[in-house]
């Protein structure tokens, strides 16, 4: 779970799940209320999440699996990787570029 840099405190994974949603580059903590930001790492490993769907599709056309298992099995997947992605999150006191 993240922590943030300026209060010490960690943040508990619905609160990170919660503010990950929103359009704003900073996210206030919910102790100190100072802004904090994803790091430039963390934005990369929830990156690689999206490829996920993509990558498995050809597995499952290859091995033919059948639709109704599909349905069962994207959703899941799908829930799972929401699930990790607050685990996946460090922050910084400044904004990291990605480039």
């Amino acid at each position: 779970m993240p922590t943030c840099n300026h209060c010490g405190t960690q943040w508990k994974w619905w609160q990170t799940l919660k503010r990950s949603f929103t359009i704003s580059p900073s996210l206030p903590c919910p102790n100190c209320e100072k802004e904090q930001f994803v790091t430039k790492r963390s934005k990369k490993k929830s990156g690689l999440l999206g490829f996920v769907f993509p990558l498995t599709l050809p597995i499952v056309t290859m091995l033919q699996v059948p639709v109704t298992l599909i349905l069962v099995i994207y959703p899941s997947l799908f829930v799972l990787l929401v699930s990790l992605y607050p685990f996946l999150i460090k922050f910084s006191n400044e904004e990291e570029f990605m480039f």
